[in-house]
Order: structure tokens, then C-alpha cells, then sequence
């Protein structure tokens, strides 16, 4: 069954909702580790569940107690 009631996102959503910049935003949604539709030729969107399980994966990966890395470091894909 389709889920009828989809929370679109824009990149400064998602930006805002993480604490970055819309531009790392971006880059995350280039490099295939943030899921997400192209709009014209810089504008993306996300959808809000792809958004959570990314958010999920992204504070894992800086926790520390959970063998995280440093902050600047490359998003490991799952």
C-alpha cells in the first residue's frame, strides 16, 4: 500500500533539521548517502522517512561510545 501522506522536504528543511549547511546537504544527496530527487539544477528533495533513517545512520556513525569517527570525516555507506 502507498503511503498517500509523503512529507516532502526541501534541502534547507533538512539542512536546518540537521545543523548544516544546505551545501552538505547537498553533498550528501550527490554522493548517494541521503536519498532524495533532483529539481532542476540545484534544487533537491527528501522524502521525511529517507530523512530520519539518514539522521539515524549520520548520529551512529559520530557517536564515539559506538566506534564513531570525528566530525569531517566521509559518511561511511551502510
Amino acid at each position: 500500500m502507498v503511503n498517500a501522506h509523503l512529507k516532502v522536504l526541501s534541502t534547507a528543511d533538512v539542512a536546518k533539521k540537521m545543523g548544516l549547511a544546505t551545501a552538505s546537504v547537498r553533498r550528501f544527496a550527490i554522493s548517494g548517502d541521503l536519498r532524495g530527487r533532483k529539481l532542476g539544477a540545484r534544487s533537491w528533495v527528501f522524502d521525511e522517512d529517507e530523512v530520519e533513517k539518514f539522521i539515524r545512520r549520520y548520529d551512529k556513525e559520530l557517536d564515539p561510545a559506538s566506534g564513531g569517527r570525528p566530525r569531517g570525516t566521509k559518511l561511511r555507506k551502510s
